[in-house]
C-alpha cells in the first residue's frame, strides 16, 4: 500500500461520494474535504490543502480545468480524473487539467488503489525533479554572481583571478556567509556606488 495521504473527493452523485470515500478510508488514507460541486472543492482544497484530489470532471458550476487551476494556485497537488465517458474529449479535459491518472466510472476499489498509488509515486518523483532543477538553476546563478564579484575584486584590487578568489573566500568566512551571498552583497554595494 502506498504511503497514506489526505485526500479531497468531489463528485456530484452521493452514492459516488459514499464509495470513494468507504473505499479511500478503506485503503489507509484520510479524506480531507467532500464536495459535489467545483466552487465547493475549492473552497475545501483552500481551507484543508490535501496531498491528493480525486474528482470528476463533471462537477456541476465552474469548468473542471478552471477548477483545477485555482487549486493548483493554492498549491501542486495531484489529480486523478474521473469520469462516465471515456471519450477523446474527456481525456483531453483529464490532459488539459494535469490529471496523473483518469478513471471510468464505475470505478473498482483495486483500480483506485492502483491510481492513488502511482499517482502519489509520480507526483513525489516530479516533486524532486522540480526541486532538483531548482536547485541546479540556483547553483547556476550563485556561480554566475561569484564570478562578477570576482572580476569587481580584480578590478579594484588589481590582482590575478585565484587570488581574487581566495580573497572572497576568506571575508566570506570572516563575515560568516556564503560565497553567493557575500558576492551578492558587493554586487550590490557596487551597483550602488556606481549611480
Amino acid at each position: 500500500m502506498s504511503q497514506s495521504c489526505r485526500v479531497a473527493i468531489a463528485d456530484q452523485q452521493p452514492q459516488v461520494l459514499s464509495f470513494l470515500r468507504h473505499t479511500v478510508e478503506g485503503l489507509g488514507h484520510d479524506v480531507a474535504a467532500e464536495a459535489t460541486f467545483g466552487a465547493a472543492l475549492v473552497e475545501q482544497c483552500r481551507d484543508t490543502l490535501p496531498d491528493l484530489i480525486i474528482a470528476s470532471l463533471d462537477l456541476p458550476g465552474e469548468n473542471g480545468i478552471e477548477v483545477v487551476r485555482v487549486i493548483q494556485e493554492l498549491k501542486p497537488i495531484p489529480l486523478i480524473a474521473m469520469s462516465a465517458t471515456c471519450t477523446t474529449a474527456t481525456i483531453d479535459r483529464a490532459a488539459e487539467c494535469g490529471a496523473y491518472a483518469y478513471l471510468v466510472m464505475p470505478i473498482e476499489a483495486s483500480s483506485l488503489q492502483a491510481a492513488i498509488t502511482l499517482t502519489m509515486r509520480r507526483f513525489s518523483e516530479l516533486q524532486a525533479s522540480r526541486h532538483d532543477a531548482d536547485l541546479a538553476r540556483q547553483a547556476v546563478q550563485d556561480r554566475k554572481a561569484i564570478e562578477r564579484a570576482k572580476g569587481l575584486i580584480m578590478q579594484r584590487l588589481g590582482i590575478d583571478e585565484p587570488t581574487a578568489f581566495r580573497h572572497l573566500q576568506t571575508q566570506a568566512r570572516r563575515t560568516r556567509k556564503t560565497l553567493a551571498a557575500l558576492a551578492d552583497s558587493l554586487l550590490v554595494s557596487e551597483q550602488a556606488l556606481s549611480m
